[in-house]
């Protein structure tokens, strides 16, 4: 089973592209990958059932 992945991408604080211009390129990535756990919810479903009773007048007869 593939675990979804999230990203967060750490750039250098300078602008990119005056590191750029001044010569900088990037020469690869340091990755660190870490477990997080949502913990799970809690909710109660009510499951809701109208009763419905014809009245005595209204009854064929």
């Amino acid at each position: 089973m593939e675990l979804p992945r999230v990203e967060v991408i750490i750039h250098p604080k300078a602008d990119l592209e005056e590191l750029k211009k001044e010569g900088y390129s990037q020469m690869g990535q340091e990755v660190t990958e870490v477990l997080e756990i949502t913990p799970a919810s809690f909710y109660v479903k009510r499951i809701i059932r109208t009763k419905w009773l014809l009245d005595v007048e209204k009854q064929p007869e």
